[in-house]
């Protein structure tokens, strides 16, 4: 396939001059925002745990991948992205732990039909991964083929689908899986002493948040799709999930507050 949705050269010759200043602040914003809204859902020893395994497992993964080609393939990022850690721009892991953490509350709402896991048995810990790995993954294979045509990533050796190897989507999904699980037992082990809920209406309506965004996410790619051959398979892939998170969220508010 061919690579699709190129920016003009001017914009391009902008974002090159102040991306690197200033992609890493901005995605920091937004990673903030995410690790405030988890402090309040799930407390804060919770959200330490997650945002901070989770950044490392995203740096780890990448930096394996990035020296060996074995977890996504073989790649490398320009300038454009940032002041590095080794070969790594710090913004990458934020922006993978702002995806996980919105794809985490679809996958919970989905199969607990609530924002925060209400089982923790092994069986639902590793079937969580699977559908979080899942959409995760969705998420990745609306945004990168535009992120890959305007050279934010680059692959040498290019690929099948919009010039970038289905290994990188495989490895999108491992990665997924493996922090998905891995985060369900940590987590466990807290849940077991002192469950995790929504005890005030305020964060139940906090929780529509994480909903919200991974919309926003859905309708941004949407619109970088609509003219080519991944619009209707972005629309549906982020759409039914969203969906089914949202009917739920509605269900339960109107539950917890009659």
């Amino acid at each position: 396939m061919v690579a699709y949705t190129y920016l003009p050269q001017a914009v391009m010759d902008t974002l090159g001059r102040i991306l690197p200043f200033w992609i890493l602040p901005i995605v920091a914003c937004g990673l903030l925002i995410c690790i405030v809204h988890s402090g309040f859902l799930m407390g804060w020893k919770n959200t330490a745990k997650f945002f901070g395994f989770g950044y490392i497992i995203a740096y780890i993964f990448e930096e394996i991948s990035v020296h060996t080609g074995l977890i996504f393939g073989l790649y490398y990022f320009p300038p454009i992205m940032g002041p590095k850690l080794d070969v790594i721009p710090f913004c990458v892991p934020m922006f993978w732990l702002m995806c996980f953490y919105v794809s985490w509350y679809i996958t919970n709402l989905i199969m607990d039909k609530a924002p925060l896991p209400t089982d923790w048995s092994v069986g639902r810990i590793f079937a969580g991964a699977f559908i979080g790995g899942a959409i995760l993954t969705t998420l990745d294979l609306s945004a990168d083929p535009f992120c890959t045509a305007n050279g934010f990533w680059v692959w040498p050796n290019g690929g099948t689908f919009f010039n970038e190897p289905i290994h990188n989507f495989v490895g999108w999904f491992l990665t997924g899986a493996f922090t998905f699980i891995f985060h369900g037992f940590v987590l466990k082990k807290d849940a077991d002493g002192e469950p995790m809920t929504l005890d005030a209406k305020w964060k139940r309506i906090l929780s529509i948040i994480a909903v919200v965004v991974y919309c926003f996410f859905g309708i941004g790619f949407g619109i970088l799709n609509v003219h080519e051959v991944l619009g209707l398979p972005t629309a549906l892939a982020i759409g039914i999930p969203a969906a089914l998170a949202l009917f739920n969220w509605v269900n339960l508010y109107r539950e917890e507050n009659v």
